[in-house]
């Protein structure tokens, strides 16, 4: 896809340009990547709902897509730096079987909060950075599982879309998204990759070792999962143990 990058919107086309105000942009770009990401990634969404516990935070929530596979939890408090609580009618939340709350805040400047059992974040620090790997080690208590999938070296928007094409026509059909939601999502992380913002990787080996460094012991890698959890290989899947400080 080359530019000019236009979203085509119900009542207009907006284009997408580097003068823009970045917060419309995220408006636009989060509700659509919440809902395309999701059928993308049942499986990784599964396994994250088998094993969290207790209290669960999800930092990058998005509309909370993840309470719908949480499965023996008391609680879950979705943060996301856009307000798609609001734009979404918070529906997920309040369609709950447990205390279900989703908040809108910059996850490298959040207000004091209460550790819980369980830190998720699905796709880990991809536009964050290195730093919320320590937002959340710290979001939980000791003992507390810290879980979630950063992408693998190698990612870009041209790969993503040879990836995924092939799968996109059968989603269409069972109307998960429409294809003018999904060229309006490659509009946006094309658009991205033009202003030059950083799509952070890591190697399995790094993610490894900076939970290590940040005092959590790994204890499942990609390599315990089923294949569809990493997307193929294209994520690593971690689970880690927050130790109690000496």
């Amino acid at each position: 896809m080359k530019p000019p990058y236009v979203l085509e919107l119900e009542n207009e086309s907006l284009e997408l340009t580097p003068e823009m105000d970045m917060q419309e942009f995220l408006v636009h770009y989060m509700a659509l990547h919440d809902k395309i990401t999701l059928p993308i990634h049942v499986a990784l969404y599964e396994r994250i709902g088998e094993v969290a516990r207790g209290e669960v935070i999800d930092l990058g929530s998005g509309s909370g897509k993840l309470i719908e596979y949480l499965e023996d939890v008391d609680s879950y408090l979705g943060i996301e730096r856009v307000d798609l609580a609001r734009l979404y009618g918070g529906f997920r939340a309040n369609k709950a079987p447990f205390k279900a709350e989703i908040i809108s805040g910059e996850l490298l400047n959040l207000p004091p909060i209460r550790p819980r059992d369980t830190a998720v974040s699905s796709l880990v620090a991809y536009i964050t950075g290195e730093v919320l790997f320590d937002v959340m080690v710290d979001a939980v208590e000791p003992g507390g599982l810290v879980v979630g999938a950063s992408i693998n070296p190698g990612y870009s928007i041209s790969v993503l879309e040879e990836m995924v094409n092939p799968a996109i026509p059968g989603m269409i059909a069972r109307g998960e998204f429409t294809e003018q939601e999904w060229q309006n999502y490659l509009a946006c992380n094309y658009y991205i990759e033009s202003l030059g913002m950083d799509i952070h990787t890591w190697t399995d080996r790094e993610v490894h070792d900076i939970l290590e460094d940040r005092g959590a012991r790994v204890i499942t890698t990609s390599q315990d999962v089923d294949p569809a959890v990493t997307w193929d290989g294209n994520l690593f899947y971690f689970e880690a143990v927050k130790e109690a400080r000496k």
